[in-house]
């Protein structure tokens, strides 16, 4: 594929902002199944915990508003996106959501985001029209499926800002977060790094790690762990990866090598390129590194990791195919209460 092919794939046309009705967005909803043993009444009870409990999601470029390279779903306003058009998708997004979105700062690095100060946050912040947002909602169903026989009708893209943060508060930079209570969605943005989504299997709660090569080499993923179990004390622990680069699209050369420990530099990561051809190109595969990372860290259960934002122009925003365009979000937020986790709406597979 020719750098001037992909654009051309990417840059579809989209309907115009005042149009309705939009197209419904597309989502990749993790399905916890993989971390157990469903064919037991234990197994299988775990998993509906969590599925009450937890909400997750990863959008793709279907059903917003914007067009060119930042079709359609973009919801990044730092990529000279149209603002009326990232409001309307971040406006989408939101009528999604069981909670009011914040937004994460993201560097490349492995510092760590507590989300749950953001819920005890001074007063203007609590007041204010991210967070004053009444009972939790009820989140509309994923195209194709059916919405739980208790849920209430989806909600409509509401009006409150969601850019930004009440004055005098400030989600501080941070490539790594918490959370273990409900109140808020937490947003991170990405193009080709790995959203890598950690939860506890009781259902306590979760944490976020940006993983790109930077954030990885740095120990952003081990990071998020550590702080999830000091959280949480003795939780047995699964992840999921979501939408990133793939192994037969990330090409690096030896200064990103140089970066992982030795370990961490064969084969089984970095793969060489034909030296006759591509002199001094390694492949490498991230979505390998993070399982590695997880598995080092107790961490045996791990899905995801299937998709490859380069290669698949239809789905995905790639920074590395199309350095102007926009961004997909990767979204966790924590359902209800634990004593009331029989109102939750039902695990979405």
């Amino acid at each position: 594929m020719t750098p001037g092919s992909a654009r051309a794939r990417a840059a579809k046309p989209a309907a115009p902002v005042d149009s309705t009705p939009r197209a419904p967005i597309g989502a990749i909803v993790p399905d916890w199944s993989f971390a157990f043993a469903r064919h037991t009444a234990l197994g299988e009870g775990a998993y509906q915990r969590c599925g009450a409990r937890y909400f997750c999601l990863s959008t793709q470029r279907a059903g917003g508003a914007s067009e060119g390279a930042f079709w359609s779903l973009n919801l990044s306003a730092s990529q000279r996106d149209d603002p009326g058009r990232v409001r309307r998708n971040r406006e989408t997004l939101e009528s999604m959501l069981p909670w009011p979105s914040v937004y994460m700062r993201l560097e490349h690095g492995c510092t760590l985001l507590d989300a749950d100060r953001l819920l005890h946050a001074e007063a203007s912040f609590r007041a204010g029209p991210i967070l004053n947002a009444g009972p939790p909602r009820k989140a509309a169903a994923p195209p194709g499926e059916a919405a739980p026989s208790n849920a209430k009708p989806p909600c409509k893209p509401c009006s409150r800002p969601h850019r930004e943060m009440p004055a005098g508060v400030e989600v501080p930079l941070a490539d790594a977060a918490v959370l273990t209570q409900p109140g808020l969605s937490l947003v991170m943005l990405t193009a080709d790094c790995l959203p890598v989504v950690i939860g506890d299997d009781a259902g306590r709660g979760l944490a976020i790690a940006h993983a790109g090569w930077r954030g990885l080499a740095a120990g952003v993923i081990e990071t998020a762990v550590l702080a999830l179990r000091e959280r949480l004390g003795d939780a047995q622990l699964m992840a999921w990866i979501g939408p990133g680069i793939g192994p037969a699209a990330f090409e690096v050369q030896s200064d990103v090598i140089a970066h992982f420990p030795v370990q961490e530099r064969s084969a089984a990561y970095f793969r060489a390129r034909d030296p006759s051809r591509f002199p001094g190109k390694w492949m490498g595969d991230l979505p390998a590194l993070a399982r590695k990372r997880c598995m080092d860290l107790g961490i045996a259960r791990v899905g995801g990791g299937l998709w490859c934002t380069w290669h698949d122009t239809e789905r995905f925003f790639s920074y590395r195919r199309q350095a102007m365009s926009g961004r997909f979000a990767t979204v966790i937020a924590l359902r209800g209460r634990y004593e009331t986790l029989a109102e939750c709406a039902p695990p979405i597979a």
